[in-house]
C-alpha cells in the first residue's frame, strides 16, 4: 500500500457512509477505533469497533497512531487535528480511496516531470491558436472545452482536466473521443460511461471543498493520490498537479480572470447556476451554447486559491509567471510569452 501501518493504532474519523465505503474498499486495514465529534455516538460501535471522542487520541503519543479522515467534513476535521498537533501525511490523511489505487497513482505521477517546465492553459478570450501552436513541443495542461481549438491546430495538451459536472454533461461526446491522458473529478463518475472513453490513461481523483474564504485557510493538496482541493476553478487543481509532478517552472496562458457578467451574477462566497445568454467570454465563439447552464464564478474563492498557490510556489522555489496576452489577475508576475519561447 505504500503506508507503513505496522504497530500503529488505526483510527477512522467518521462514522457515516464515507467511513463505511473506505473500510469496505480497504479490508486489509484493521480499524481499532472510530472517532466522531457527535457525543451521542461515543461509547457505541461502528462496523465492529468502538466509537470514541477525538480527545481519546490524547491517550497515545503522536507516533503511535494513524488516522484516516473519512467524512464530508474533511476540511474542518483536518483543521481540528492540526490544532491538536497532528501533521497531515505523517499522522493522518484523507481516507476515501482504495489505498492500492492511491499507491499506483503516486508511483506513476509523483515527480514524473521533476525539474521541467509546464504551461497551464486557461480558456480566456486572450488565448489564440497561434500561441497554442508555439507550445507543440512543451508540456501543457488544459481543461474543459479546449478541444474546440483542435480543428485549427496540431497542438494537443499533455494532460487534460475536467471537474465540472455541468461541463461534463455538455461535452460528453467530445470527452469520449479524446486520446490524451485525462484527470476527472470523481464527482462526474456517474455521468460518463467509462467503456466509451477512448483515452487509455484516465485518472479519477477525489475532491474536497473548504468553505473558508481567507487565503491562510485555503487547502493546497500535496498528495493528489488522496484528494485534490477545489478552488472553484479547474486551474487550481492544475497548479496542484504541476507541483505534484515535480515541475519547477509554471507558466500561465489564457488566464485572463475577466468575467463578462454583472456584479449580481458573480458569486462572493457561494455558488449559483446561470444560463448562458450569448456574450462571448472565452477563446472560442461557440464555447457555450445559448441557454447552456454553468456555475457562476466564485471570484473571492478563486482569488484566495491563487493567492495560496503563490505562497506554496514561493516556499518550494518554483518559478511562476503569467504570460497571458491580457489578464486582470494581479497575483502572479507577468512575462511575455516570447521571452520564454525563444
Amino acid at each position: 500500500m505504500g503506508l507503513n501501518l505496522k504497530d500503529k493504532t488505526i483510527f477512522v474519523f467518521g462514522t457515516g457512509e464515507a467511513a463505511g465505503q473506505f473500510v469496505n474498499l480497504n479490508k486489509e486495514i484493521k480499524v481499532d477505533f472510530y472517532l466522531d465529534n457527535d457525543k451521542t455516538k461515543w461509547g457505541s460501535e461502528f462496523m465492529g469497533s468502538p466509537v470514541k471522542s477525538p480527545a481519546y487520541l490524547e491517550s497515545f503519543s503522536k507516533g503511535e497512531v494513524y488516522i484516516f479522515i473519512s467524512s464530508m467534513y474533511f476540511p474542518e476535521i483536518r483543521k481540528q487535528l492540526i490544532g491538536m498537533g497532528f501533521q497531515e501525511y505523517i499522522h493522518f490523511q484523507y481516507g476515501l480511496n482504495n489505498l492500492e489505487y492511491s499507491n499506483r497513482f503516486k508511483n506513476e505521477l509523483k515527480d514524473k516531470h521533476k525539474g521541467e517546465r509546464v504551461f497551464l492553459i486557461g480558456n480566456g478570450p486572450s488565448l489564440t491558436i497561434g500561441d497554442l501552436d508555439l507550445l507543440k513541443n512543451e508540456f501543457t495542461f488544459a481543461a474543459n472545452k479546449i478541444f474546440l481549438s483542435y480543428e485549427n491546430t496540431e497542438w494537443r495538451p499533455t494532460y487534460y482536466f475536467l471537474l465540472d459536472d455541468l461541463m461534463a454533461k455538455s461535452t460528453i461526446e467530445a470527452l469520449y473521443s479524446m486520446e490524451e491522458p485525462i484527470f476527472f473529478s470523481s464527482r462526474i463518475e456517474q455521468i460518463l460511461d467509462k467503456t466509451q472513453l477512448k483515452s487509455q490513461n484516465v485518472h479519477w481523483i477525489e475532491p474536497i471543498e473548504s468553505r473558508e474564504l481567507e487565503v491562510e485557510n485555503q487547502i493546497f493538496s500535496e498528495e493528489l493520490s488522496y484528494y485534490y482541493s477545489e478552488g472553484s476553478t479547474v486551474m487550481y487543481l492544475m497548479i496542484q498537479m504541476a507541483v505534484y509532478m515535480g515541475f519547477e517552472e509554471i507558466y500561465f496562458l489564457g488566464l485572463d480572470f475577466s468575467y463578462n457578467k454583472s456584479k449580481e451574477d458573480l458569486v462572493y462566497g457561494g455558488f449559483k447556476i446561470l444560463e448562458y445568454e450569448g456574450k462571448a467570454e472565452h477563446f472560442h465563439p461557440k464555447y457555450r451554447e445559448k441557454g447552456e447552464q454553468f456555475y457562476s464564478p466564485n471570484v473571492q474563492k478563486i482569488y484566495a486559491g491563487y493567492s495560496k498557490a503563490l505562497r506554496v510556489l514561493k516556499e518550494k522555489n518554483i518559478k511562476v509567471a503569467n504570460c497571458s496576452r491580457s489578464t486582470e489577475l494581479d497575483i502572479f508576475p507577468r512575462i511575455k510569452l516570447e521571452e520564454i519561447i525563444k
